[in-house]
């Protein structure tokens, strides 16, 4: 599995990823595995920076870095009434909105948090 973006966000939930790590295979879960790892990191370097008043911004040379000008590679699942991840890809970068709002809401609002 090869990661979409060279930034490391925080939207789903560490514990949702060590799940998702538990069922994916030897692929999947390093990569998984890797991203829980920085998110640790990060949210140290920053609990550490607050509590010493310092901002926390991490270093230049840290690979969760956001690259400009790589191109977002969105896509959005529908799992719909069930648990089993990630479900049916329903809309990715590029394609045009779907009948699904709640789908094109998620792509926006993706999109926004990106561009944060």
């Amino acid at each position: 599995m090869k990661p979409a973006y060279s930034c490391f966000c925080f939207a789903v939930p560490s514990k949702l990823f060590r799940k998702l790590a538990e069922k994916a295979g030897a692929d999947g879960s390093s990569e998984l595995n890797s991203h829980i790892e920085q998110s640790v990191r990060l949210r140290t370097h920053r609990h550490v920076c607050a509590s010493q008043g310092v901002k926390a911004a991490p270093p230049v040379s840290s690979p969760m870095s956001f690259m400009p000008g790589q191109p977002y590679r969105r896509s959005i699942f529908n799992a719909g009434t069930g648990t089993d991840l990630p479900g049916k890809a329903v809309r990715h970068e590029g394609d045009k909105p779907v009948r699904d709002r709640a789908v094109n809401q998620v792509y926006d609002n993706t999109g926004i948090a990106l561009n944060f």
